[in-house]
């Protein structure tokens, strides 16, 4: 346990590393979203995980190593596990209309996709996200997004994915993962990766 614990302060701080959250008032202002609600998303699922407080199989991986932990969360650490997939939230107000929206629709299964991508996305720490639903826009059943930042320091790519399903009437979260890759300056690449799969 301790030593998942400790990789998994390790992940936190290699995806943390030159990644700062602003949070705005005038974000808290907004009363619509244009884009995909992650972040409303992510907090609702927060609350649902304290009050139902599954368990969750983490695996944590850093290089050629890796540990497997079952574990219960508090709000706290749901939270913290959370906060890198709300932070890729597209409705920050420096973002509005930085992104093309298409829509597909898989009519075997009932799905409707929506693929946003950043105009410039070259620059853009967020350069696309995927986000399927089934039957309507109010029931998202999975998102990707990719992240990535670039400076003379360092560099840091990462895929990241949330699954959701519909059990009991409610939306729940049923998976969540991370994989990236980063090279910090006179280092070598590190890559890592960490996926929680929830037991309700």
């Amino acid at each position: 346990m301790h030593k998942l614990k400790f990789k998994l302060g390790i992940l936190l701080l290699l995806i943390t590393v030159g990644c700062q959250s602003e949070e705005s008032n005038i974000e808290n202002m907004l009363e619509d979203t244009p884009y995909f609600d992650l972040k409303g998303v992510i907090n609702q699922q927060i609350t649902q995980l304290y009050h139902r407080n599954p368990q969750v199989e983490v695996t944590a991986r850093i290089g050629d190593s890796t540990e497997t932990e079952t574990m219960q969360k508090d709000s706290t650490a749901w939270a913290e596990a959370l906060k890198l997939y709300a932070d890729a939230d597209l409705n920050k107000p420096v973002l509005l209309d930085q992104y093309t929206v298409k829509d597909s629709t898989l009519e075997d299964q009932n799905l409707l996709a929506k693929i946003y991508r950043a105009k410039n996305d070259n620059e853009a720490e967020i350069p696309y996200m995927k986000v399927v639903f089934k039957d309507s826009t109010s029931n998202p059943r999975y998102v990707e997004a990719l992240f990535q930042e670039v400076n003379p320091l360092y560099s840091t790519y990462r895929s990241m994915s949330l699954h959701f399903d519909q059990l009991e009437g409610d939306l729940r979260l049923t998976a969540y993962e991370t994989t990236g890759r980063q090279k910090m300056i006179f280092k070598d690449s590190v890559i890592y990766s960490t996926k929680g799969i929830l037991k309700y």
